[in-house]
């Protein structure tokens, strides 16, 4: 996580940080979203699944976990996709 500020008053201290990495730690607190490489997250038949490349080299080999078959999170974890790609679009285009 990167902090883009910190702001010190008397009473309170602030710090900023960008908008995608606040979402990536909320992401990765729901079981939606890790930043190790070799890890996907995929919604196959009405259930969420946390893929990991499990092959040392070469063609990967999945190891799939199950998440969660309901349609709530679900439905929370692709409007958590959506918001990250719509943040980090902004983030980049500020660059």
């Amino acid at each position: 996580m990167y902090l883009t500020g910190i702001k010190k008053t008397e009473e309170k201290i602030a710090v900023e940080v960008e908008m995608s990495d606040a979402l990536k730690q909320i992401g990765s607190t729901l079981n939606f979203y890790s930043d190790e490489r070799g890890v996907r997250y995929q919604v196959k038949d009405g259930t969420l699944y946390r893929m990991e490349d499990i092959s040392r080299h070469g063609s990967p080999i999945w190891e799939n976990q199950t998440i969660s078959r309901d349609h709530r999170t679900l439905e929370a974890f692709l409007a958590f996709e959506v918001m990250l790609d719509y943040i980090q679009c902004i983030e980049e285009k500020k660059k």
